[in-house]
């Protein structure tokens, strides 16, 4: 009984889920996106690593840093990273769409323009 509930699981995934999804992961917007997502890690990473530092549980490592001001150095860069992340995103996405030739300097200029940043 289980096994033909499993089969017909499967086949529902592979006539319907699967043509769907692939076709939704071939689109140049979708690759172009997760392009510039993938393009962001290095920032993400920097950003949660100098987060960690800064907010360690250890009474005497926050007495440490706080006293030599690595506190608000660490605070910095990690606000640093994580409040520039929206202008990488919008570049790397426009790499991105430059790879699949989608003019995304047009596309980055517009998303500027709607930000009210250009």
């Amino acid at each position: 009984m289980d096994e033909t509930k499993d089969n017909a699981f499967m086949r529902f995934l592979n006539e319907k889920l699967v043509p769907f999804s692939t076709k939704v992961a071939q689109n140049k917007y979708i690759q172009s996106i997760g392009q510039g997502s993938m393009g962001l890690m290095a920032i993400i990473l920097v950003g949660s690593i100098f987060n960690l530092f800064n907010t360690f549980p250890i009474e005497a490592y926050q007495g440490f840093i706080t006293s030599t001001g690595l506190s608000d150095v660490f605070n910095a860069i990690y606000n640093a990273a994580m409040n520039f992340m929206g202008l990488f995103m919008v570049a790397s996405v426009a790499r991105g769409a430059d790879d699949h030739r989608l003019h995304g300097h047009r596309l980055s200029c517009k998303t500027l323009d709607q930000k009210g940043l250009r």
